[in-house]
């Protein structure tokens, strides 16, 4: 088939979990002469950061309905109808060779679309568990690329992982933590974590306090909540840089020795990446749980320290990371476990077998 006749939609919308490695996905495809359209909705992230890398986008209105109320459960049928009316005439109008469904509610109208149009659907779940969209559109898929790594695969499913940031390298395991120095890198994902906030503080005190041969170092990246970690590290004698947001992460993980964030898809997915010893807490109001479940595979596998949200307290944290720093083969242990999950060139191997299915 000719290059110029390659077309792929690409729906997807909401978070940052789906939009991101579509985004990764959808560059790595236009690098192959590969023409993709993406159909988002005008209210989701979607539209200010895929235009912003130069992809064609398109808009319809949808919306979730989870947690919204039954006025938006009545309303459901109308407003899919709507969805998929618009979704027949996009898709209609660039004539798709496959489709591509990165989740979100979004999916469902334009799969929908798919499938009447007989359009080959190919989907990518970022999480271990699929979310609401992707598991109703899996029936009909050609194909699953999962994101994530689960102890068992089907036979429609292939583990590719998630398309991650380009910048983000792999970092050579270190079996010590060099110059007596601990670095303690902190984030909840780009918005932060209250909790964390609160109770990190006090952990690393514990830490230093018990550790006085350590020259204990953290980067705190806060989100929203920044003046409550700027409260709760005044307590405390600790050398600490907060950040609203951390703009370079390649550099951040560079410099970590122990991570302690939550347990996203794609935050794990870089970790993976770097394979840096990492103690997680699972954001416990994640869809269907998915965070929890990602952490689990991968603490069953030795790969990193989970700590469950109710769970969480300064005495806890403090247990762990002073077990971290003082195991050395436990630290390189971490390291090497979670490494071994990772994919690192995710992005263009998922470009590339997506346009091997148009090319046969």
């Amino acid at each position: 088939m000719d290059d110029k006749e390659r077309k792929i939609v690409i729906f997807s919308g909401g978070t940052g979990g789906h939009i991101y490695p579509g985004i990764a996905i959808a560059k790595k495809l236009k690098n192959l002469g590969v023409k993709v359209l993406w159909i988002g909705t005008r209210k989701g992230l979607e539209a200010t950061v895929v235009p912003a890398e130069k992809i064609e986008i398109k808009f319809i209105n949808f919306s979730g309905v989870r947690g919204k109320g039954i006025r938006k459960y009545l309303m459901l049928p109308f407003t899919l109808f709507r969805a998929i009316w618009q979704s027949i005439k996009i898709i209609s109008d660039f004539k798709p060779n496959l489709a591509i469904s990165m989740g979100g509610y979004i999916a469902i109208p334009n799969g929908i679309v798919s499938i009447i149009f007989r359009i080959p659907i190919v989907i990518h779940e970022q999480n271990i568990i699929y979310g609401l969209s992707n598991s109703m559109l899996k029936i009909f898929a050609h194909s699953v690329i999962l994101g994530f790594p689960k102890k068992k695969i089907s036979e429609k499913e292939i583990y590719m992982g998630n398309p991650i940031r380009p910048s983000i390298k792999i970092k050579k395991i270190s079996e010590n933590i060099e110059d007596n120095k601990i670095n303690i890198l902190v984030f909840g994902g780009s918005l932060g974590a209250k909790k964390l906030n609160k109770v990190v503080p006090e952990a690393i005190a514990i830490v230093q306090k018990n550790n006085k041969d350590r020259y204990v170092q953290v980067i705190h990246q806060t989100g929203s909540t920044y003046d409550i970690a700027v409260e709760e590290y005044s307590k405390y004698d600790i050398k600490v840089t907060l950040k609203n947001f951390i703009e370079n992460m390649n550099e951040a993980y560079n410099w970590a020795d122990i991570i302690i964030c939550r347990a996203g898809a794609i935050t794990l997915s870089e970790i993976m990446k770097v394979g840096i010893p990492a103690i997680v807490v699972p954001y416990p109001f994640a869809a269907d749980n998915h965070q929890y479940l990602n952490a689990k595979f991968l603490e069953d596998n030795g790969a990193l320290v989970m700590i469950e949200d109710n769970s969480l307290s300064p005495d806890v944290i403090s247990k762990y990371l002073e077990n971290i720093i003082g195991n050395n083969e436990l630290r390189v242990s971490l390291s090497r476990n979670i490494q071994s999950f990772s994919k690192n060139n995710a992005d263009e191997d998922i470009a590339n077998y997506l346009a091997n299915i148009i090319d046969k």
